[in-house]
């Protein structure tokens, strides 16, 4: 999922408001829901760790945008 004010992204953030083009992304790894901001982003926001892992029930805010992760276990049929 990208986040930004690009028309590909997903979730539209404002460029009025200072966000990139692509001003992260969300994705799975390893069965861990990650977001990954923006090197340039990053870099003018003063942000040191770019790659977070967000857990169930995370919550994260971006201006007047609130994203919220619900994590299911997927149970394997029996």
């Amino acid at each position: 999922i990208l986040l930004g004010c690009s028309k590909n992204a997903h979730i539209y953030l404002p460029q009025s408001q200072g966000y990139y083009p692509i001003t992260a992304k969300i994705y799975t790894e390893n069965n861990q829901i990650i977001m990954e901001y923006d090197t340039e982003y990053a870099q003018v926001k003063g942000m040191k760790i770019l790659k977070h892992k967000v857990g169930d029930q995370d919550k994260r805010k971006l201006g007047f945008i609130t994203l919220e992760f619900n994590q299911q276990k997927l149970s394997k049929p029996s």
